[in-house]
């Protein structure tokens, strides 16, 4: 009985305890202000820019020992880009951004993100931080074997490469999220890749499409530009504005669904339903 009490007694101060963490949540987000979706430049010498900027060129070098093969021959006859590397800080800041639209749209949590042309696989494993399920696009046979071999380094099911063309897929519509960064060398085949993407994705489909070109065409593919490389899918202009504001009021932090411990059971509800907001406590 004893015992009971002090499992009773610990199992109430974790609670207070809990609840004075939900109330100082409660107080964070009900004075927040609006966070823009993209953090503005830093000065050219600020030494966190530096750190960053040093952090990036790590993950690429990494990308590279990741995906050390040349492209295929028959990948650049077929009008295909070599694996192209943005650099990965640009990469994280759009996957952050569309991270929090998704969240302002109500979609949950366990969102998909497909990388079309996705090389060695490296900004997959990226993207898995901020979505529950994360593939890749590849038809360079040496490229998708890289990607298999990142992937399998940690066991994960939720990780993949599917081996074929994007310019023929029809796999788009399946993901939240779809990522493409000038896949294509061949201007044409590029536009065609462009439509096929925009043409198969569902309505509301969140595209982040990091390069000029797509920006002066986006419109007439039935995309909106949010905010730099970020668009929507089957919105118009004034759509796109409100659900900017409506990202832009989403908290920054991410989180993925989790079943919770029996001690957290009373607390569950509120747990989730401040990550859905991009908060946490």
């Amino acid at each position: 009985a004893l015992d009971r009490l002090k499992a009773r007694q610990m199992q109430l101060q974790y609670h207070v305890a809990r609840f004075a963490d939900v109330q100082a949540a409660l107080d964070r987000r009900n004075t927040a202000k609006r966070v823009p979706l993209f953090p503005p430049p830093l000065p050219e010498r600020d030494p966190y820019a530096m750190t960053i900027q040093h952090l990036s060129s790590i993950v690429q070098m990494l990308d590279v020992y990741a995906n050390p093969v040349s492209q295929h021959p028959e990948m650049t006859a077929h009008g295909g880009f070599s694996d192209i590397r943005l650099p990965h800080d640009t990469f994280v800041e759009c996957a952050h951004a569309a991270y929090r639209v998704a969240l302002a749209q109500g979609r949950p949590r366990n969102m998909a993100f497909l990388d079309v042309g996705c090389g060695g696989g490296v900004k997959v494993l990226s993207a898995s931080k901020f979505f529950a399920t994360c593939h890749g696009l590849e038809l360079d046979p040496g490229y998708a074997d890289a990607a298999r071999r990142l992937f399998g380094t940690f066991n994960d099911p939720t990780l993949a490469v599917h081996e074929e063309d994007a310019l023929t897929s029809r796999r788009y519509d399946a993901y939240d999220v779809v990522y493409f960064y000038q896949p294509m060398k061949d201007a044409e085949k590029l536009q065609v890749l462009e439509r096929q993407i925009c043409e198969t994705v569902a309505k509301n489909t969140i595209l982040i499409a990091p390069y000029p070109s797509f920006a002066k065409r986006a419109a007439d593919l039935g995309c909106a530009e949010l905010e730099r490389s970020l668009y929507v899918a089957g919105i118009d202009a004034e759509e796109a504005a409100e659900l900017r504001a409506r990202a832009e009021t989403t908290g920054l932090a991410v989180g993925a669904t989790r079943p919770h411990s029996p001690r957290e059971a009373l607390w569950a509800p509120l747990v989730d339903a401040f990550l859905d907001c991009g908060w946490a406590i």
